[in-house]
């Protein structure tokens, strides 16, 4: 598999290779702290691929989208620090200011914390129903990958 991250000028700004997880899932993929944070207002291409065949590449499954990271608002920055421990508290207001990589990190933190909560478990359906992706509500989040130098 592998996970690329590209700048707007068409620079790749992450690229990693991973080896597949032994069991299907919802895929999450961590970028290391020690790479430098995406800039404010910018807007980046991800890439993920599973590689059919490393000599040619032309027969790769992949999904695309974009990201662009986003000054949080003061009011939004005020309102995560009155609710620092509230996770719950924390989904609702990404949902609202529309943030939707922190809500869903944020759910799946949420879920981790309270394993087998049925109402937690509701509002995961919930939310991957309303953008579209019930086919994997019921799949585990896999924790991604073992990295290959």
């Amino acid at each position: 598999m592998e996970f690329v991250l590209i700048d707007d000028q068409e620079e790749d700004f992450y690229s990693q290779t991973f080896s597949l997880p032994e069991t299907s899932g919802i895929v999450k993929i961590q970028i290391p702290t020690a790479q430098p944070g995406l800039e404010v207002d910018k807007r980046y291409h991800w890439i993920f691929s599973i590689i059919c065949n490393s000599d040619n590449r032309s027969g790769d499954i992949a999904v695309d989208g974009w990201v662009r990271r986003v000054e949080v608002e003061s009011d939004l920055a005020r309102n995560l620090q009155k609710v620092e421990v509230d996770l719950r508290q924390q989904v609702r207001l990404y949902a609202e200011e529309r943030l939707w990589h922190e809500m869903l990190s944020t759910m799946i933190a949420l879920r981790e914390a309270n394993l087998g909560d049925q109402e937690i478990q509701a509002e995961w359906v919930e939310l991957l129903n309303n953008v579209g992706l019930n086919e994997i509500v019921s799949q585990p989040v896999i924790t991604c990958c073992q990295v290959q130098n």
